[in-house]
């Protein structure tokens, strides 16, 4: 008995063999392609009786050998190929691979996983891998949502929460250290003192 997918062999029994139980479950191995199964006996005049055949594909938005991987594709309305996962658009942002399924490296996200994290508070390496987010915000002296614009003038510090102190120019990003000293009548190194 043979099983084959739009005329490619799936699997084939030898006239002195048959299916190992009353219900055999077949994969095609490598899976195949196709919208029409043939089960046959190659020999005219013989006839195979079958109670019931069932036949099953990944659902759309899903592939591999037991479809359990999720398509990734950049263009989210896009069904990638049901046997390999490639998406004819690319793959989402956060990912890269043949198949879409590696997230990107520690380090970068978007795109081909091409575009680098910013300065993320605690750990420079960590961002969100799709839209370059900082879960935690931003490093001392870093701002915005992908934490890579330096702190506006007059600001300083996680976040750039904290107001520079009466400095002669801008405070250090970082510290808030008034590296250029202190206007008249004000002290220490951040000129916040009278």
């Amino acid at each position: 008995m043979e099983i084959l997918v739009n005329d490619q062999l799936c699997v084939k029994w030898e006239i002195d063999k048959h299916p190992p139980d009353d219900v055999a479950s077949v994969t095609c191995d490598p899976p195949l392609l196709g919208n029409i199964v043939k089960i046959q006996i190659p020999r005219n005049g013989t006839f195979v009786t079958l109670c019931e055949v069932q036949i099953f594909v990944c659902a759309d938005g899903w592939f591999g050998d037991d479809c359990d991987k999720q398509c990734q594709c950049f263009n989210n309305t896009e069904i990638c190929d049901k046997i390999t996962g490639q998406c004819p658009s690319g793959c989402a942002p956060g990912f890269i691979g043949a198949d879409c399924q590696t997230a990107c490296a520690g380090g970068y996200y978007g795109i081909n996983c091409t575009s680098e994290c910013g300065n993320c508070l605690n750990d420079l390496d960590i961002c969100d891998k799709e839209t370059g987010a900082c879960p935690s915000g931003c490093s001392a002296g870093w701002t915005s949502v992908t934490c890579t614009q330096p702190c506006a003038d007059g600001f300083y510090g996680i976040n750039c929460t904290n107001e520079c102190g009466r400095c002669l120019e801008d405070c250090n990003k970082t510290s808030g250290a008034c590296l250029g000293g202190c206007q008249p009548g004000w002290l220490n190194g951040t000129c916040q003192q009278r």
